[in-house]
């Protein structure tokens, strides 16, 4: 085979594994998120977000929902006295391009960010303990947060209506949420954040057992 032949061969493979890389950015079945990508070792450039100056002015209710123009969001629900079977859920967003250039990308399923849900329980009666995780781009429906709720897939944190629905083959649980008392500024390092404390009813079903849930529940949400 002459050179211009193998110059040929050569010039294939580079477009084709170029086309690859674009496919595997752009389309949603070929991108693998790993579970731990929201660790708090995650660094990213901050260029474009706001900054934590501890000044912020709160006002409720709409910081009960999301603030995009941090660059990092969680919200986490505790339970508390009152819950046998003890749970911790934590909805963790992480952007990694600011709004203000992501509003620049063509491309519906431009990764601008990932939101990742983590939920663990702990039933110490029977020795159980699980630890689940699920994560999505936040990108055309997956995963996000508005005005009104958190998501990722199907689990989600609607504070609207106080609705909790978490779906996964090992746990499901399904909560009715009642703040009871007004929102409290917290001092978190590098964070702004708040807690508010109520009551949580419900069910949690642990594979095949079910188990009815009231308890007292503590809801704390940051950002930075």
């Amino acid at each position: 085979m002459r050179w211009y032949g193998w110059l040929a061969i050569l010039l294939m493979v580079i477009i084709g594994g170029a086309v690859l890389v674009v496919l595997a950015l752009d389309d949603p079945e070929l991108v693998t998120t790993e579970a731990n990508v929201m660790s708090s070792d995650l660094k990213v450039p901050a260029i474009g977000f706001t900054q934590v100056t501890g000044d912020y002015e709160w006002q409720f209710p709409q910081d009960f929902g999301p603030h995009p123009d941090f660059q990092r969001e969680q919200w986490e629900i505790l339970s508390g006295e009152g819950c046998e079977i003890s749970f911790t859920l934590l909805f963790d967003r992480a952007s990694f391009v600011a709004e203000t250039f992501a509003l620049e990308r063509e491309s519906a399923w431009a990764m601008n960010g990932i939101l990742q849900a983590t939920l663990t329980v702990d039933d110490s009666q029977k020795g159980q303990n699980i630890h689940i995780t699920r994560s999505s781009r936040v990108a055309v429906g997956l995963a996000g947060a508005d005005e009104n709720r958190v998501w990722v897939e199907d689990w989600a944190w609607n504070w609207s209506d106080g609705t909790l629905v978490i779906t996964d083959e090992a746990a499901r649980l399904e909560l009715s949420l009642t703040n009871e008392n007004e929102a409290t500024p917290i001092d978190e390092m590098a964070w702004n954040a708040y807690t508010v404390t109520g009551e949580g009813s419900g069910k949690i079903e642990l594979g095949e057992q079910s188990s009815d849930i009231s308890c007292s529940i503590t809801i704390t949400h940051r950002f930075r």
